[in-house]
């Protein structure tokens, strides 16, 4: 019986204020391998850095995620950008 390989998944951020309505955020994540096939390319990791702006009952992250790897050198790709909106009621 052929056993599948399965990489090591893990993540590892924070959040810091920065005043009263905002917060900077930055992610780190490891992939396991194949777990995106080839949407991300060649990429180990993706490094994840935003900003959030906090309401009473909303929030909204603006940032850009990056995949990262050790097998290839950077080229012209730089982010993928993202917004998200978070709504409590």
């Amino acid at each position: 019986m052929k056993m599948k390989k399965v990489g090591l998944a893990f993540g590892v951020g924070g959040i810091k204020s920065l005043g009263k309505k905002a917060s900077g955020m930055l992610e780190f994540m490891n992939l396991a391998e194949d777990s995106y096939g080839d949407l991300l390319g060649d990429a180990d990791s993706m490094l994840l850095l935003g900003v959030r702006f906090r309401e009473a009952s909303t929030s909204w992250d603006i940032g850009a995620m990056r995949p990262l790897s050790i097998h290839e050198t950077p080229d012209e790709f730089i982010a993928f950008p993202f917004v998200k909106g978070t709504f409590l009621f």
